[in-house]
């Protein structure tokens, strides 16, 4: 899971996230489908919220959080006190969609998707980042 907290930028504007506390490296020998569960629920993805016993996911939740720490970092504040309504609420209708720049609209549209099976991987998400050099 990435969070604003995780993020660190050096003198030279360069990225880099940390804290990996509840990392797992998945072999490539199996599925990219995962069990467990950890993490700030702020940061959540909505499968993480499904009311099953066993709930199996993708890495994709990793790519919904990386969208929500976007929009705080961006907004200064979370999208939700209560981040299970984010299941049931599309992205465009997020609070202050409206002021966010518009560089940063396809990036958010594309990671932060209700469904997992429709949310972009991390290698197109990299084509629709601002271009700021």
């Amino acid at each position: 899971m990435v969070m604003v907290s995780y993020i660190v930028i050096d003198q030279n504007e360069n990225w880099y996230i940390c804290d990996f506390g509840n990392a797992t490296v998945i072999p490539k020998t199996i599925p990219h489908t995962l069990l467990t569960e950890g993490g700030t629920e702020d940061y959540h993805a909505p499968e993480l919220f499904v009311d099953e016993e066993e709930t199996s996911y993708t890495t994709k939740i990793d790519i919904w959080s990386l969208g929500v720490s976007i929009y705080e970092a961006i907004l200064h504040q979370r999208p939700f006190n209560n981040s299970k309504w984010v299941t049931r609420i599309p992205f465009s209708k997020w609070p202050e969609v409206e002021i966010i720049p518009k560089e940063y609209i396809p990036f958010l549209t594309h990671s932060l998707v209700i469904n997992p099976n429709d949310r972009y991987w991390a290698t197109q998400l990299l084509t629709l980042l601002p271009n700021t050099y």
